[in-house]
């Protein structure tokens, strides 16, 4: 008993092109789509761990308190400013020396890691003064 597509009525062949058609139109870029989503999470996640062993982060992200973070920074920088603002907004001023900048670079490279925060559009505001250089951000909260 062979079924020849010949045999099928004109409905029948047009619900199987079309079923072919979803296939191939909708089912498949979203199967290849869901991959290339996992593959770019899983390579994210693996990048955040080399960043997590790179500077020694032992502890999992924690909800931004104002006297934590100052008691931290202040004990890297000389002079640390922190204003809240509406919406978990935080003006942060951070003085920083200039043969510390290194510090200040893992400082910032590690502050999402270290709390739910972002750097509002990835704006930081620097001015030089005689040896010491003025950083300006402002935090959102997550």
């Amino acid at each position: 008993m062979s079924l020849k597509f010949t045999s099928f009525t004109l409905v029948s062949k047009l619900l199987i092109i079309l079923s072919f058609l979803v296939l191939f139109l909708w089912v498949v870029p979203n199967i290849v789509s869901y991959y290339e989503n996992l593959n770019q999470y899983e390579s994210k996640k693996r990048s955040l761990q080399e960043v997590n062993v790179k500077h020694g982060i032992t502890k999992s992200a924690q909800k931004f308190n104002v006297t934590t973070f100052k008691s931290m920074a202040t004990t890297l920088f000389s002079n640390v400013n922190v204003t809240s603002m509406e919406k978990g907004k935080h003006h942060i001023i951070i003085h920083v020396e200039k043969d510390k900048i290194k510090i200040f670079n893992t400082f910032i490279e590690t502050l999402a890691l270290r709390y739910f925060v972002s750097i509002e559009n990835n704006e930081l505001k620097f001015e030089e003064k005689e040896k010491i250089l003025e950083a300006t951000f402002t935090l959102q909260e997550f």
